[in-house]
């Protein structure tokens, strides 16, 4: 008879302890074990041990959770936390007949204040920023940071016929009031796209990508917000495609920069360097006349300037400590001089790499500085007081008026290919070249002329006083180091004039 008590006050508890192990393996970390008043004290102290490993397995559990879907700087939810808590909204947005504007949140220049002020401020930045737009939407909306200096929300259209793009301007207002990081006052700019649920998507992956489209857009536009419109923002298939090998070759920062000599005409000699963007893809290069017009359209090249902007500038040290000192020019758009934290990049790259502004050219079009003359002209103004030149490229194709010649601080214009390819068949492009650098030069400004591919255009050039030439004539472009060599060896006699430099 004491055999079967024994058995029967062992047997129950190690079959409870069991059971609670069989849960807890099977991935319920909320399973406790569970004792009775009967059970041995080495039963109830081993039920108790295996409650705390039980806890700290949920605990563990929890904090994965947590990893997965929150962002651990702002403190936000993650694009996967976003994910999920708005199919969520989606679901009681549709079952109330109510549409939901999904918003996608930039900083402008963001990389600006990283450059200037610090990760640190940075950071405080993007955190005070993601408090702002949650405070200013409704209790049940959702907030999460994508990635980098972006957010996105959704929230509920609860005013029937009501304007998406007035969750644009309300983001808008309450981030323009001034950010205090200590000991630093900031005021950042911002820009939103926006699309609709369920009109424009019926999934949050959809609609985030769709809003992200109409965000460019709007940043590319100088504008405040811009909803996703079809036809304007999605490209076809392999735009698409494009776009996101292109988007994740800026995050690894991959896009490569060349470089194509300046001859000075008179002398042969080398006078600086343009740089060139190039992107390899899967091991051949893209060319830029594919891939340029897709990141005008998505709004990336700003993203692309700063790219070119950092890799040049730390170039220019890396030949200055080889004992080069090369005039670098970089091509930039109507945009960044347009954006009130371009200048400040500019200055702390140049800073940060100790390289002088004197080295530093900027181009931009001729067509683009009609469009946006009153800031680029203050911006214009600003570089040149820092000793950067700035030139316009492609002269001669915008149609400017020559005021805009008085009325910028430019060191140079750059005569379109189109002027100079024909050079040595054209009688009237001979006129036209003649009587633009005769005009340039009376203004105090230097004469660039690229395209330049044969010995009898450069002689031409040169005997209408032209300044500076680039083209395959002298030079494809090539990588820093091909640059290098041309300034620490002999000049390519092909690049002198015939009987050599004028004493």
């Amino acid at each position: 008879m004491s055999f079967v008590v024994v058995t029967a006050t062992v047997q129950s508890p190690l079959n409870r302890l069991v059971g609670f192990t069989r849960r807890l393996s099977g991935g319920d970390f909320e399973a406790r074990a569970t004792t009775s008043p009967t059970d041995a004290p080495e039963v109830v102290q081993l039920a108790a041990a295996m409650n705390v490993s039980a806890e700290a397995l949920s605990l563990f559990e929890q904090s994965l959770m947590e990893l997965a879907t929150v962002d651990a700087l702002t403190g936000l939810p993650n694009r996967t936390g976003f994910v999920q808590a708005a199919s969520a909204l989606f679901e009681e947005a549709r079952v109330a007949g109510e549409p939901v504007t999904v918003g996608v949140v930039g900083i402008r220049a963001f990389t600006a204040i990283n450059a200037s002020l610090g990760f640190d401020v940075g950071d405080r930045v993007l955190q005070v920023v993601g408090q702002r737009v949650q405070g200013a939407l409704d209790e049940d909306a959702v907030v999460a940071r994508l990635s980098g200096d972006s957010f996105v929300v959704a929230q509920r259209v609860r005013e029937e016929g009501g304007d998406l793009l007035a969750l644009a301007l309300r983001l808008h207002h309450v981030l323009a009031a001034p950010l205090v990081v200590a000991p630093t006052v900031l005021r950042v700019r911002t820009y939103i796209g926006v699309s609709e649920f369920p009109s424009d998507g019926d999934s949050s992956d959809l609609l985030i990508r769709r809003a992200e489209l109409a965000s460019r857009r709007a940043r590319d536009g100088a504008q405040r917000g811009a909803r996703f419109d079809l036809e304007r923002d999605q490209p076809d298939r392999e735009h698409l495609q494009l776009l996101g090998e292109l988007h994740g070759a800026l995050e690894r920062s991959e896009l490569e920069v060349h470089y194509q000599p300046k001859v000075a005409l008179p002398s042969g000699d080398l006078s600086g360097a343009e740089a060139l963007v190039r992107w390899r893809l899967n091991g051949e290069y893209v060319s830029p006349a594919r891939f340029i017009p897709i990141a005008e359209q998505a709004g990336m090249i700003p993203d692309v300037t700063r790219a070119v902007l950092s890799a040049v500038v730390q170039q220019l040290a890396d030949w200055r400590r080889a004992g080069l000192d090369v005039h670098t020019s970089v091509n930039i758009s109507v945009l960044d001089l347009a954006d009130e934290e371009f200048i400040p990049l500019v200055a702390g790259l140049l800073e940060l790499w100790n390289v002088p502004p004197e080295l530093l050219e900027l181009e931009i079009t001729e067509t683009a500085l009609q469009r946006e003359a009153g800031a680029a002209q203050v911006a214009a103004e600003r570089l040149s007081a820092m000793g950067i030149a700035l030139s316009v490229d492609d002269f001669g194709v915008g149609f400017a008026p020559l005021t805009y010649l008085t009325a910028f601080p430019l060191r140079a214009i750059k005569l379109d290919r189109s002027f100079v390819s024909d050079l040595a068949t054209s009688e009237r492009s001979r006129t036209v070249v003649a009587a633009t650098i005769v005009m340039a030069h009376g203004l105090g400004l230097e004469v660039v002329a690229e395209g330049v591919e044969t010995h009898d255009v450069a002689a031409i050039l040169r005997g209408f006083g032209c300044d500076h030439a680039q083209g395959y004539g002298f030079a494809h472009p090539g990588p820093a180091a091909e640059l290098a060599r041309y300034a620490t060896e002999p000049t390519p006699s092909a690049w002198r004039p015939p009987g050599g430099a004028p004493t």
